[in-house]
């Protein structure tokens, strides 16, 4: 009876120990994860402190292939396939997997899993006097809360593997990005310097190509003067002893001549356009268009023209030019309603192309087809002949030429017959 006592005494002893063990275990067990450095080092540290275990002949803590060479509990574990199977540093098996010694008698395996998952498994050798029954519930919590230990030590793992290869790629990212800005840069670069030697090729071809029409038009403006000084002397002097078709031949003549000096002194004008310096201030258009009605009115009293002139219309802008513009489109307005007995020219402020506001000048004379509305905008380019309406073509080139200076626009609009719009935009007064 006494020896009966003392050997329940020293049993309770020893569960006492071992449970303190055991739940030290538990405790450290979420830190121990991430200190020991793989799994064979768990693998070592639990079978060497479970062995310890009442009943408990050998033990082995199965993690795959990392099952410690001295634990090996059985031949059977040398034909497991699991250790081919790890997973981002950890087993990662389904939560079915079942160990090969799990029906094998004096075996008694825990496996090491979790809801969805199994990591591994406790393997202990036990004796069959039932010492060991016992400390299963306590051995059963340790596997668990070592499987949760597996789980986050995996998550970790993942997480910084996802971190590095994040890392990596943002590098990788942000040295292609460097790279990509170094060859904007270097095309930039390369862009500006063309552009400014494109810009001085351009600027110094302009130079020559004005003083070359400068050149031109002074050696050609002297022979002209001559063959219409001369044709004039003929048809003055010498009168008596031409017909009337040398007649007609000399006027024709002349008129070629003052016809050639005028183009030259046209095209000279529409070059200089470009090269003048502006002077910027505010400028009354509307006073303008009156000052050009005023002027042919005193000079063509024989024509019945109604000028309709809308009050009050100011801008910014180079007033030389701007006047220019003017003369230009309302002489334009005049020489093509000049086949019809009245006329009625009109010059106003309108909201046009998405509500920006446009200047316009409007006749009601030949007109023209809008498919050639964008032609009269280029040097020499004429609808009619000379024979119908006097000119060079260059009226309206100027007129674009100053427009687009001053930062704005130009178009037409016409019908044959209804009469023509020339209109113009211009920045805002503020701008």
């Amino acid at each position: 009876m006494e020896k009966a006592n003392c050997e329940r005494m020293m049993q309770d002893e020893q569960w006492q120990q071992v449970d303190a063990r055991v739940l030290g275990q538990i405790l450290a067990a979420q830190n121990l994860f991430f200190v020991l450095p793989d799994e064979i080092r768990i693998s070592e540290y639990f079978s060497q402190a479970l062995s310890n275990v009442p009943g408990v002949i050998s033990c082995g803590v199965c993690l795959g292939n990392s099952l410690p060479s001295y634990a090996v509990i059985d031949p059977a574990c040398n034909d497991c396939s699991m250790g081919h199977e790890h997973s981002e540093g950890a087993l990662s098996l389904s939560s079915a997997f079942s160990c090969i010694l799990m029906s094998t008698p004096g075996m008694n395996v825990l496996p090491l899993r979790t809801s969805t998952q199994t990591y591994g498994f406790f393997v202990f050798r036990t004796t069959s006097d039932g010492q060991f029954e016992p400390y299963v519930p306590f051995i059963h919590n340790l596997a668990n809360f070592v499987a949760l230990s597996l789980e986050n030590r995996r998550q970790h793992i993942l997480l910084e593997k996802n971190r590095e290869e994040l890392e990596d790629r943002v590098t990788a990212r942000t040295a292609e990005l460097y790279d990509l800005n170094t060859r904007i840069q270097t095309l930039n670069q390369e862009l500006e310097q063309r552009v400014t030697r494109r810009t001085a090729q351009l600027e110094a071809t302009n130079k020559e190509l004005e003083a070359f029409a400068y050149s031109v038009s002074h050696d050609l403006r002297a022979p002209l003067r001559g063959i219409d000084g001369f044709s004039q002397v003929l048809l003055e002097e010498y009168k008596e002893k031409l017909d009337e078709q040398g007649k007609e031949y000399l006027h024709r003549v002349r008129l070629a001549a003052q016809r050639m000096g005028q183009l030259i002194d046209d095209m000279l004008n529409l070059s200089r356009v470009n090269h003048l310096d502006m002077k910027i201030q505010q400028v009354n258009l509307s006073e303008l268009v009156r000052v050009i009605a005023a002027e042919f009115q005193a000079t063509h009293p024989e024509r019945d023209v109604e000028f309709l002139i809308q009050d009050r219309l100011t801008t910014k802008g180079d007033k030389q030019l701007l006047r220019l513009v003017l003369e230009n489109l309302v002489g334009n307005a005049l020489k093509f309603t000049s086949t019809h007995p009245t006329a009625r020219i009109e010059f106003g402020l309108e909201l046009q192309r998405q509500g920006t506001p446009a200047y316009f000048v409007r006749d009601d004379g030949v007109g023209f087809e809008m498919k050639y509305a964008q032609k009269l905008f280029g040097a020499f380019q004429r609808l009619h002949s000379t024979t119908e309406f006097p000119g060079t073509g260059i009226g309206l080139a100027t007129v674009q030429r100053i427009v687009h200076r001053h930062g704005g626009s130009v178009w037409a609009e016409g019908k044959v017959e209804e009469g023509a719009t020339i209109w113009f935009s211009l920045p805002p007064v503020d701008s």
